[in-house]
Protein backbone atom coordinates (compact mmCIF):
# COMPACT_ATOMS: atom_id res chain seq x y z
CA UNK A 1 0.00 0.00 0.00
CA UNK A 2 1.21 3.50 -0.84
CA UNK A 3 0.33 6.59 1.20
CA UNK A 4 0.91 10.34 0.95
CA UNK A 5 -0.64 13.58 2.20
CA UNK A 6 -2.20 16.56 0.44
CA UNK A 7 -2.79 19.88 2.17
CA UNK A 8 -6.45 20.98 1.96
CA UNK A 9 -6.86 24.38 3.60
CA UNK A 10 -6.15 23.94 7.33
CA UNK A 11 -6.32 20.14 6.99
CA UNK A 12 -4.19 17.36 5.55
CA UNK A 13 -5.84 14.68 3.44
CA UNK A 14 -4.35 11.18 3.57
CA UNK A 15 -4.46 9.23 0.30
CA UNK A 16 -3.86 5.48 0.33
CA UNK A 17 -3.51 3.31 -2.77
CA UNK A 18 -4.14 -0.43 -3.15
CA UNK A 19 -5.39 -1.07 0.38
CA UNK A 20 -7.15 -4.38 1.12
CA UNK A 21 -9.88 -2.44 2.96
CA UNK A 22 -10.45 1.09 4.34
CA UNK A 23 -9.97 1.37 8.09
CA UNK A 24 -13.14 2.20 10.04
CA UNK A 25 -10.98 4.15 12.49
CA UNK A 26 -10.28 6.65 9.69
CA UNK A 27 -13.92 7.28 8.76
CA UNK A 28 -13.94 10.44 10.90
CA UNK A 29 -10.78 11.94 9.41
CA UNK A 30 -9.72 13.15 5.97
CA UNK A 31 -8.94 9.88 4.26
CA UNK A 32 -9.20 8.72 0.67
CA UNK A 33 -8.60 5.16 -0.50
CA UNK A 34 -7.92 4.60 -4.18
CA UNK A 35 -8.18 1.32 -6.05
CA UNK A 36 -8.93 -0.88 -3.08
CA UNK A 37 -9.48 -4.61 -3.09
CA UNK A 38 -12.67 -4.16 -1.04
CA UNK A 39 -15.90 -4.39 -3.05
CA UNK A 40 -18.78 -3.57 -0.65
CA UNK A 41 -20.38 -0.39 0.77
CA UNK A 42 -18.68 0.66 3.99
CA UNK A 43 -20.12 2.67 6.87
CA UNK A 44 -18.47 6.09 7.14
CA UNK A 45 -17.23 6.20 3.55
CA UNK A 46 -18.57 7.38 0.21
CA UNK A 47 -17.67 4.78 -2.41
CA UNK A 48 -17.20 5.07 -6.15
CA UNK A 49 -16.59 2.26 -8.61
CA UNK A 50 -13.30 2.44 -10.47
CA UNK A 51 -12.22 0.12 -13.26
CA UNK A 52 -8.83 -0.53 -14.75
CA UNK A 53 -6.92 -3.11 -16.79
CA UNK A 54 -4.39 -5.47 -15.21
CA UNK A 55 -1.73 -7.24 -17.24
CA UNK A 56 -0.01 -10.28 -15.73
CA UNK A 57 3.75 -9.75 -15.90
CA UNK A 58 4.47 -13.38 -15.09
CA UNK A 59 4.06 -13.92 -18.85
CA UNK A 60 7.16 -14.01 -21.03
CA UNK A 61 8.00 -11.10 -23.31
CA UNK A 62 6.85 -13.20 -26.26
CA UNK A 63 3.50 -13.94 -24.58
CA UNK A 64 2.99 -10.29 -23.58
CA UNK A 65 3.50 -9.27 -27.20
CA UNK A 66 1.31 -12.08 -28.51
CA UNK A 67 -1.51 -10.99 -26.17
CA UNK A 68 -1.57 -7.56 -27.80
CA UNK A 69 -3.97 -6.90 -30.65
CA UNK A 70 -2.63 -7.31 -34.18
CA UNK A 71 -2.54 -3.54 -34.72
CA UNK A 72 -0.80 -2.80 -31.41
CA UNK A 73 1.72 -5.59 -31.97
CA UNK A 74 2.56 -4.25 -35.44
CA UNK A 75 3.06 -0.69 -34.17
CA UNK A 76 5.34 -1.83 -31.33
CA UNK A 77 7.48 -3.87 -33.73
CA UNK A 78 7.60 -1.05 -36.27
CA UNK A 79 8.66 1.47 -33.61
CA UNK A 80 11.52 -0.85 -32.67
CA UNK A 81 12.58 -1.18 -36.31
CA UNK A 82 12.49 2.60 -36.68
CA UNK A 83 14.97 2.98 -33.84
CA UNK A 84 12.65 4.17 -31.07
CA UNK A 85 14.48 4.24 -27.75
CA UNK A 86 13.24 3.53 -24.22
CA UNK A 87 14.88 5.65 -21.54
CA UNK A 88 14.39 6.46 -17.86
CA UNK A 89 14.31 9.90 -16.28
CA UNK A 90 14.51 11.27 -12.75
CA UNK A 91 13.79 14.85 -13.85
CA UNK A 92 10.42 15.78 -12.35
CA UNK A 93 10.59 19.34 -13.64
CA UNK A 94 11.15 18.13 -17.20
CA UNK A 95 8.14 15.84 -17.00
CA UNK A 96 5.91 18.57 -15.55
CA UNK A 97 6.81 20.92 -18.42
CA UNK A 98 6.21 18.19 -20.99
CA UNK A 99 2.88 17.20 -19.41
CA UNK A 100 1.65 20.78 -19.09
CA UNK A 101 2.15 21.33 -22.84
CA UNK A 102 0.02 18.24 -23.44
CA UNK A 103 -2.71 18.77 -20.82
CA UNK A 104 -4.60 21.68 -22.50
CA UNK A 105 -5.06 19.60 -25.65
CA UNK A 106 -7.07 17.11 -23.55
CA UNK A 107 -8.83 19.70 -21.37
CA UNK A 108 -6.90 18.40 -18.39
CA UNK A 109 -5.62 20.41 -15.44
CA UNK A 110 -1.90 21.18 -15.27
CA UNK A 111 0.27 19.60 -12.60
CA UNK A 112 3.07 21.02 -10.48
CA UNK A 113 6.39 19.66 -9.29
CA UNK A 114 4.95 19.06 -5.83
CA UNK A 115 2.34 16.66 -7.27
CA UNK A 116 5.18 14.30 -8.14
CA UNK A 117 7.62 15.18 -5.38
CA UNK A 118 5.20 13.93 -2.72
CA UNK A 119 5.38 10.44 -4.28
CA UNK A 120 8.93 10.53 -5.61
CA UNK A 121 10.08 7.55 -3.52
CA UNK A 122 7.72 5.32 -5.52
CA UNK A 123 7.80 7.33 -8.77
CA UNK A 124 9.22 6.10 -12.07
CA UNK A 125 9.39 8.26 -15.21
CA UNK A 126 9.84 6.64 -18.63
CA UNK A 127 10.36 8.11 -22.08
CA UNK A 128 10.10 7.14 -25.75
CA UNK A 129 12.85 8.96 -27.64
CA UNK A 130 13.25 9.17 -31.41
CA UNK A 131 16.18 10.95 -33.03
CA UNK A 132 16.99 12.69 -29.74
CA UNK A 133 13.43 14.01 -29.32
CA UNK A 134 11.09 12.88 -26.54
CA UNK A 135 7.79 11.83 -28.14
CA UNK A 136 6.00 10.31 -25.13
CA UNK A 137 6.45 10.19 -21.36
CA UNK A 138 4.78 8.16 -18.60
CA UNK A 139 4.88 8.24 -14.82
CA UNK A 140 4.16 5.28 -12.55
CA UNK A 141 3.74 4.30 -8.96
CA UNK A 142 5.61 1.11 -8.15
CA UNK A 143 4.44 -0.60 -4.99
CA UNK A 144 7.29 -2.98 -4.20
CA UNK A 145 5.35 -4.69 -1.43
CA UNK A 146 2.57 -5.97 -3.68
CA UNK A 147 4.77 -5.85 -6.82
CA UNK A 148 2.41 -3.61 -8.75
CA UNK A 149 3.21 -0.92 -11.32
CA UNK A 150 0.38 1.58 -11.88
CA UNK A 151 0.27 4.18 -14.65
CA UNK A 152 -0.11 7.65 -13.08
CA UNK A 153 0.37 10.13 -15.94
CA UNK A 154 0.80 9.84 -19.67
CA UNK A 155 1.69 12.59 -22.09
CA UNK A 156 2.74 12.85 -25.73
CA UNK A 157 3.23 15.44 -28.44
CA UNK A 158 0.40 13.87 -30.49
CA UNK A 159 -2.07 16.76 -30.13
CA UNK A 160 0.57 19.41 -30.79
CA UNK A 161 1.40 18.42 -34.38
CA UNK A 162 -0.57 18.64 -37.62
CA UNK A 163 1.50 16.38 -39.86
CA UNK A 164 -0.25 12.99 -40.13
CA UNK A 165 2.95 10.94 -40.51
CA UNK A 166 4.39 12.53 -37.37
CA UNK A 167 1.15 11.91 -35.48
CA UNK A 168 1.32 8.25 -36.51
CA UNK A 169 4.92 8.06 -35.37
CA UNK A 170 3.95 9.47 -31.96
CA UNK A 171 1.09 6.97 -31.75
CA UNK A 172 3.59 4.15 -32.31
CA UNK A 173 5.93 5.71 -29.74
CA UNK A 174 3.21 5.63 -27.08
CA UNK A 175 2.42 1.96 -27.71
CA UNK A 176 6.12 1.14 -27.80
CA UNK A 177 6.61 2.93 -24.48
CA UNK A 178 3.79 1.05 -22.74
CA UNK A 179 5.24 -2.26 -23.86
CA UNK A 180 8.79 -1.35 -22.85
CA UNK A 181 7.40 -0.15 -19.51
CA UNK A 182 5.95 -3.60 -18.96
CA UNK A 183 9.33 -5.20 -19.61
CA UNK A 184 11.08 -2.67 -17.37
CA UNK A 185 8.79 -3.34 -14.41
CA UNK A 186 8.91 -7.07 -15.07
CA UNK A 187 12.70 -6.89 -14.60
CA UNK A 188 12.13 -5.03 -11.32
CA UNK A 189 10.02 -7.94 -10.09
CA UNK A 190 6.55 -6.51 -10.72
CA UNK A 191 3.75 -9.04 -11.09
CA UNK A 192 1.01 -6.67 -12.20
CA UNK A 193 0.98 -3.83 -14.74
CA UNK A 194 -1.98 -1.50 -14.18
CA UNK A 195 -3.02 0.72 -17.09
CA UNK A 196 -4.38 3.38 -14.75
CA UNK A 197 -8.10 3.29 -15.43
CA UNK A 198 -10.79 2.10 -17.84
CA UNK A 199 -13.94 4.10 -18.56
CA UNK A 200 -16.61 1.42 -18.22
CA UNK A 201 -19.96 2.09 -19.99
CA UNK A 202 -18.77 5.54 -21.05
CA UNK A 203 -20.28 6.85 -24.30
CA UNK A 204 -17.80 9.70 -24.66
CA UNK A 205 -16.07 9.13 -28.00
CA UNK A 206 -12.61 10.17 -26.85
CA UNK A 207 -12.71 7.98 -23.74
CA UNK A 208 -13.92 5.08 -25.87
CA UNK A 209 -10.86 5.57 -28.07
CA UNK A 210 -8.63 5.50 -24.97
CA UNK A 211 -10.36 2.29 -23.88
CA UNK A 212 -9.65 0.71 -27.27
CA UNK A 213 -6.03 1.83 -27.05
CA UNK A 214 -5.64 0.17 -23.64
CA UNK A 215 -7.47 -3.01 -24.65
CA UNK A 216 -4.92 -3.33 -27.44
CA UNK A 217 -2.40 -4.57 -24.85
CA UNK A 218 -4.59 -7.44 -23.65
CA UNK A 219 -5.12 -7.92 -19.95
CA UNK A 220 -8.19 -8.15 -17.74
CA UNK A 221 -10.71 -5.44 -16.81
CA UNK A 222 -11.11 -5.32 -13.02
CA UNK A 223 -13.15 -3.27 -10.54
CA UNK A 224 -11.25 -1.58 -7.71
CA UNK A 225 -13.51 0.87 -5.82
CA UNK A 226 -12.41 4.21 -4.41
CA UNK A 227 -13.56 5.28 -0.92
CA UNK A 228 -13.64 8.73 0.64
CA UNK A 229 -14.37 9.38 4.31
CA UNK A 230 -17.55 11.42 4.85
CA UNK A 231 -15.76 14.44 6.37
CA UNK A 232 -13.47 14.66 3.33
CA UNK A 233 -16.37 14.01 0.95
CA UNK A 234 -18.41 16.86 2.49
CA UNK A 235 -15.40 19.17 2.39
CA UNK A 236 -14.92 18.46 -1.34
CA UNK A 237 -18.64 19.09 -2.03
CA UNK A 238 -18.51 22.44 -0.20
CA UNK A 239 -15.40 23.47 -2.18
CA UNK A 240 -17.12 22.63 -5.46
CA UNK A 241 -20.12 24.80 -4.58
CA UNK A 242 -17.98 27.89 -4.00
Amino acid sequence: MLEYKIKKGPFSSHIKWFSPRPSLQEAFGFYEYRQTLYQKPLLGFQSENFYTIHIDLFNTEESLLANCSKSTRYKIKRARREGMQFTLSNDIEQFVKFYNKFAPTKNMAPISNIDLERVQNELHITQAVYENEILAMHTYFFDKEIKRACLYHTASLFRNVDDSSTRQLIGRANRFLHFEDMLYFKKLGAKNYDLGGYAIDDLNEERQQINEFKKGFGGEIVKEPNYMSYPLYLYVLLKLKK
